[in-house]
């Protein structure tokens, strides 16, 4: 049985609507569409509706390629409009300098580690054995103003304070 008048109708417009969809929104010498055209034959319903949404499609797609294409002409316009960026240059160092700099640091990591050691022997001679205990503060014998946590976790001042925690509990 051959294919009806209405399937052939709407065979041929898919076909040509997958091969050259720009064309559906062509208008010819007398200003009619492909659409109009689809209507004025009395075409059925689906055939119009194939045509319509391949012509909005293509109506979205040109669309956004023209706001990209105007984006990117703002962007280009902007870019040459605005000064170019300047990346300031460091000077090079002369070479005594940074062997000087490079020395300072060498001084600097002795000294931290020469105040650690005499940290730890003060806290190794303020210990009643005369052994550090781990969990020490290494400062805790100074007798000057000495910062610790209160019992509640606050942050108390004691001046003078010299005993030690664990002096105090051997003496109990």
């Amino acid at each position: 049985m051959p294919p009806g008048k209405n399937e052939v109708a709407y065979e041929l417009v898919n076909i040509l609507c997958s091969e050259a969809p720009d064309m559906v929104n062509l208008e010819d010498m007398y200003g009619m569409t492909a659409i109009e055209y689809a209507l004025d034959a009395e075409n059925p319903l689906r055939v119009v509706k194939r045509i319509q949404k391949v012509s909005e499609k293509f109506w979205k797609k040109t669309q956004k390629e023209e706001l990209e294409a105007q984006n990117k002409n703002l962007i280009s316009s902007w870019r040459s409009a605005m000064p170019p960026v300047v990346t300031p240059v460091a000077p090079e160092i002369d070479p005594q300098i940074r062997a000087n700099i490079q020395q300072d640091k060498q001084k600097i990591q002795q000294d931290i580690l020469r105040m650690t050691e005499n940290a730890r022997r003060l806290a190794m001679s303020s210990s009643p054995s005369g052994e550090a205990k781990q969990n020490e503060n290494p400062v805790q014998g100074n007798p000057t103003n000495i910062f610790r946590l209160s019992r509640r976790g606050s942050l108390a001042q004691t001046k003078g304070h010299t005993q030690n925690t664990s002096a105090k509990a051997m003496a109990a």
